[in-house]
């Protein structure tokens, strides 16, 4: 991983049309960038030693989106992919895990937490309190999670880093 590198992680959809991932994995100084997060949720598997593993979870499960398929639900969206994050991970413990979205994804990511066997004795942080688009930025190097309001710039391609506006709705530590 190069030194200050920013990986964008895309919801399945997207990232299939694209030839990108929904999953990434990240350490050292990256930042993995999740832009416009709305009916969807980031999931940020935090391991040790600095590396981490991120998902863009939305309302639909990478199959289902590879296949042209619609939205599946969310329960059916999470399930989906937490074991996936945990194999792109090759089954690293996670020491924390953290949730940022959409409040109707609040209940549902407790109990998907909390009923993984590998996320069992992980710390959970719950961030599903935001009811506008989000831009999402876990920067390793800084140990800082900062999420923004998303804002609409028809210019700017969905795959790439969005602005930091400076505004921060949060800003805390990983």
């Amino acid at each position: 991983m190069s030194e200050s590198s920013e990986m964008v992680c895309l919801e399945a959809a997207l990232a299939f049309r694209n030839e990108m991932f929904d999953i990434v994995s990240a350490d050292g100084n990256a930042t993995v960038v999740f832009p416009h997060v709305d009916s969807c949720v980031a999931v940020i598997f935090l391991h040790a030693k600095g590396k981490a593993t991120c998902g863009h979870v939305s309302q639909t499960t990478a199959g289902a989106a590879m296949e042209g398929r619609g939205p599946v639900g969310q329960a059916e969206s999470l399930a989906d992919m937490l074991p996936r994050m945990h194999e792109w991970s090759n089954a690293t413990p996670v020491e924390q895990v953290i949730f940022v979205g959409h409040p109707s994804w609040r209940g549902i990511c407790a109990t998907a937490a909390s009923k993984d066997p590998l996320l069992a004795k992980a710390k959970c942080v719950n961030l599903c309190d935001y009811n506008d688009p989000l831009d999402i930025f876990a920067e390793l190097g800084a140990q800082k999670l900062r999420i923004q309001k998303w804002v609409s710039n028809p210019s700017r391609d969905a795959t790439q880093v969005p602005a930091r506006q400076g505004e921060w709705l949060y800003e805390g530590g990983l």
